[in-house]
């Protein structure tokens, strides 16, 4: 058996052991944390800056 997990299986875990990341709002704010990093992310290299800022 392969030791790698399926990431359902791992945010399923996750969930079990913090109830609190299941619930609909810390979701919908982990969701728009993560829109807004990629966003940025995307600014930065899209304007032809390297994302390590050099």
């Amino acid at each position: 058996m392969s030791p790698e997990r399926r990431w359902q299986d791992v945010k399923a875990e996750a969930h079990r052991l913090n109830p609190d990341l299941a619930g609909p709002q810390k979701q919908a704010e982990a969701r728009a944390e993560l829109d807004a990093y990629i966003a940025e992310y995307l600014s930065r290299t899209d304007s032809g800056v390297s994302p390590g800022g050099h």
